[in-house]
């Protein structure tokens, strides 16, 4: 076989010609470069997106936990500071300890803000249990009412809840204590904790005025707030309720479930 002459020139590798030809370089780059530009643009959409979702979830969160706990503890030493000072004149020892009481509760709350700033739980829940924890809550909005509380904690029961349950349970019960006491007038409140094959039961009872579930109109953020917790603790809430017979809270939930992480 003859070599080709040396001025002879042999076709492209025809690799070589896909790689140079026109139509890579002027259809397929721009389409796929238009795609690309796209799907980053979705995607830093969907991101921003479920950044504002967590911001507007913790704006949320963050109210609820105020209202329940930081608002309502400020709302009872302004009653108890009423109550002290409509007793001095017939009664100077009593007001006194109330107000030493009321100082107590105020730095309580102080501690409990600036474990929210830290992102810690509440103080109560960490240096004491469930039960210890609920009394001091009924001691600090019951204060100025003189109603009695009974209660029947099963330690059992509380032990089987995880950290996120207790405390969503305990703001529950903080909110419906203070309702029954400012809304519903009661004197004597019956709180229960106990659990039934694979759920823990809370039972919030009064003696109070009393309303009709239905008739309710969402004015204010307390029924919302417990029906939040309820739904982050993965639970059930219920209400029932009738004029002149008082009211009931009954919240169940499945026992140790971590709370629902916020939508994204």
């Amino acid at each position: 076989m003859k070599n080709p002459p040396r001025n002879s020139r042999l076709p492209a590798p025809r690799w070589k010609r896909s790689r140079n030809s026109p139509s890579a370089t002027t259809s397929r780059t721009p389409r796929s470069r238009e795609r690309t530009d796209r799907q980053f643009a979705e995607a830093d959409a969907h991101l921003k997106q479920q950044l504002l979702n967590r911001s507007l979830e913790e704006k949320i969160r963050l109210g609820r936990d105020l209202h329940d706990s930081i608002i309502q503890s400020i709302y009872a030493a302004g009653l108890t500071i009423d109550s002290a000072q409509a007793m001095l004149a017939q009664d100077p020892a009593e007001a006194t300890r109330r107000l030493d009481q009321c100082r107590q509760n105020l730095n309580t709350t102080i501690r409990n803000i600036r474990a929210y700033i830290a992102g810690l739980t509440p103080e109560h829940l960490r240096q004491a249990g469930f039960a210890q924890a609920l009394r001091e809550v009924f001691a600090e909005l019951g204060e100025a009412r003189g109603a009695e509380l009974d209660t029947r904690i099963d330690d059992d029961a509380a032990a089987l809840l995880s950290a996120e349950q207790t405390t969503e349970v305990l703001q529950i019960a903080r909110e419906a204590m203070s309702n029954s006491l400012r809304h519903g007038g009661a004197r004597h409140l019956t709180v229960r904790l106990h659990s039934i094959e694979h759920e823990v039961c809370l039972l919030v009872q009064d003696d109070g005025q009393g309303f009709e579930p239905h008739r309710l109109v969402a004015t204010g953020h307390g029924l919302a707030n417990m029906k939040a917790r309820a739904a982050r603790a993965r639970g059930d809430l219920r209400v029932e309720s009738q004029p002149g017979r008082g009211t009931r809270i009954v919240f169940t939930m499945a026992r140790g479930h971590s709370a629902a992480a916020p939508a994204s």
